[in-house]
C-alpha cells in the first residue's frame, strides 16, 4: 500500500504541495533538509497515486482547485494548524496560492505556478496541448517499468520535467514513473479542460509570496507564464531560478529547500553540505 503523506520534522508547521500526476514523493528530497526546523506534511493530493478517490470529470480548472484546496485544508485541520507555511509547484503552487487567499498560509512559496497565464489565452491552450499529447505515453508506461529502469531511457523521459535528468535519484524517478502512471486524474484528463471554468481568485493573499520560475522550464516558461501572477501581485517576490526544469526539487532539492526555509524564515542557507547549516541574510 501507497502511503498517502509524509509526515516529518519538528518546529514550525509546513506544508509541501506536489505538482500535477506526481504525488508527496516529489518532495522527499526537498523534506530531508528542512525537517531540523519544520514540522512538514506533504500529502498526496486526491486523484493522484496513493491518495483519495475524487471525482472531478467534467469541470473546469477552477472547480478542481476549490476541491483539491479544500483537500489540503483538511490536511491543516487534522495536524492541529491553523495555519502553515506553504509551498507547492505547478498545480501545487496554485493551491498554496489559493490557501494563502483563504488565510491559512503564513508564507507562501509558488515553484512554476500554474495559472500565471491569461485565460482563453494561446499559453493557455497550449498548456492543455502540452498534457495531452503525453497522455498515450502515460497510458502505456506500466508497460515501460523494465526500460525505465536504464539510465539513459530514465533521463529521456525525465527531460519533460528537469533540465538534468541525471541528477535525479534512482528513488525519485522511480516515485515519479509511478505516481504519473497510476494518476486518475491524469486518465480522466479532468484538469485538462483548462477553458472550462475560471481560473482561481489571486485577490485576498496578504502573507508574503515568493514566486519561483525555472528558467528551463518546458511546460510553463517565464515570463509569458507569469503575467497573470506580476499582474495580480507586484509586491510579491518574483524571481527566475536558473538551468532547473519545471519540477525543481527532482533535480536540485538542496536550492529548493534553501529557497523555502529562507522564505519562511528570514534564514539563508549556506550550500548544501549535508549539515544544512544556516546563515543571517544581510
Amino acid at each position: 500500500m501507497v502511503t498517502p503523506r509524509l509526515h516529518v520534522g519538528r518546529g514550525e508547521p509546513l506544508l509541501l504541495l506536489h505538482p500535477f500526476a506526481t504525488s508527496w514523493h516529489a518532495w522527499r528530497g526537498v523534506a530531508e533538509r528542512l525537517a531540523d526546523a519544520f514540522e512538514i506534511v506533504a500529502p498526496t493530493l486526491p486523484g493522484h497515486w496513493g491518495g483519495p478517490p475524487v471525482q472531478l470529470e467534467g469541470r473546469g480548472l477552477g472547480d478542481a482547485v476549490r476541491l483539491l484546496a479544500d483537500a489540503a485544508e483538511r490536511e491543516l485541520d487534522e495536524a492541529g494548524w491553523a495555519s502553515a507555511h506553504v509551498a507547492g509547484n505547478s498545480l501545487g503552487g496554485m493551491l498554496a496560492l489559493e490557501l494563502g487567499r483563504r488565510g491559512r498560509a503564513r508564507t507562501v512559496t509558488a515553484i512554476a505556478a500554474a495559472g500565471g497565464w491569461k485565460p482563453r489565452s494561446a499559453a493557455e491552450r497550449s498548456v492543455a496541448v502540452w498534457f495531452g499529447s503525453r497522455l498515450p505515453l502515460i497510458k502505456i508506461a506500466p508497460r515501460m517499468r523494465p526500460a525505465l529502469r536504464v539510465p539513459s531511457v530514465r533521463n529521456l523521459f525525465l527531460r519533460d520535467v528537469c533540465e538534468h535528468p541525471e541528477r535525479v535519484s534512482e528513488v525519485d524517478a522511480e516515485a515519479f514513473f509511478s505516481a504519473v502512471s497510476a494518476c486518475e486524474l491524469y486518465r480522466v484528463r479532468a484538469l485538462l479542460r483548462l477553458r472550462k471554468g475560471v481560473l482561481p481568485a489571486l485577490d485576498g493573499i496578504t502573507c508574503p509570496v515568493r514566486f519561483v520560475y525555472c528558467e528551463r522550464d518546458r511546460l510553463v516558461p517565464y515570463p509569458v507564464y507569469a503575467e497573470r501572477f506580476v499582474a495580480a501581485l507586484p509586491d510579491a517576490r518574483h524571481e527566475v531560478l536558473p538551468d532547473v526544469g519545471h519540477v525543481p526539487m527532482l533535480e536540485a532539492p538542496e536550492r529548493i529547500a534553501a529557497i523555502v526555509r529562507e522564505h519562511a524564515t528570514g534564514v539563508r542557507a549556506v550550500a548544501d553540505t549535508g549539515a544544512h547549516a544556516n546563515a543571517a541574510v544581510a
